[in-house]
Parts: structure tokens; C-alpha cells; sequence
């Protein structure tokens, strides 16, 4: 599963320029939110460690910034996707780099083209 998401996140990545996206629904780069939420027997603690380790993949293929939300948050204020997509793409580009707008993988700074993502973890 992590290496298809890789793939589609790819495919984004080199397709979608941020610079030229206009649009209405709150949105903090190319791949905006990569939701991993637990199906049938799985936990959610099982989900975490998916968000984690696609969030450190995809940070070190692609220097993007990734931001943990939900159930993966390292950091309590970021557990609502609602709060990491504060200011949304174009505010992001602004406080990237302020304490406490730190990614918690990848640069902080926005990747050129593809901006930021959320990553996470959190119930069906």
C-alpha cells in the first residue's frame, strides 16, 4: 500500500504546480492530506505507524514538508487537519519556517512546486 501511495503522491508531485492552483476548499499542497483510518480488525495504532513512515518517505523523496494531524500528531495542537491547514497553502509559505509551523518531516520551507502535506491517522 505505502509504495502505491508513493506512486500517485509522485504523479502529483510532478503534475500539480501549487503556484497556478486556485480553488475553494482548504488545501495546503499538491497531495493535501494522506488519511490513513483503520478497516475491519485493524487499530489505529497500526495506522500511526503507516502515517509515520509514509510521512518520513515521502519527506526524504520529494523534500516536502510534512505535517502529522490525528491520531499520528506528535505535537497536541495539530491534531485537528483543520489547525495544520491554518492559513492554507499561501499563509503556510509565510510561516513555514516560525516556531511552532515546523514540519515534523522534510524542510521547512515549501517545496516549490508541491507545497506541503498532512499526513495521519484517525478513525473511520
Amino acid at each position: 500500500m505505502l509504495e502505491a501511495l508513493e506512486r500517485a503522491f509522485a504523479v502529483a508531485v510532478a503534475e500539480i504546480d501549487m503556484e497556478k492552483h486556485a480553488g475553494e476548499h482548504p488545501r495546503i499542497g499538491a497531495v493535501d492530506v494522506v488519511p490513513f483510518v483503520p478497516l475491519a480488525t485493524r487499530r489505529c495504532s497500526e495506522c500511526v505507524d503507516l502515517a509515520r513512515a509514509f510521512g518520513s518517505r515521502v519527506a526524504d523523496r520529494f523534500s516536502v514538508p510534512v505535517y502529522l494531524y490525528g491520531e499520528a500528531a506528535s505535537d497536541p495542537t495539530r491534531q485537528r487537519l483543520a489547525d495544520v491547514r491554518r492559513g492554507q497553502y499561501e499563509g503556510l509559505k509565510t510561516h513555514i519556517g516560525e516556531p511552532g509551523r515546523e514540519p515534523d518531516f522534510g524542510p521547512s520551507k515549501m517545496h516549490p512546486s508541491a507545497g506541503a502535506v498532512a499526513v495521519g491517522a484517525r478513525p473511520f
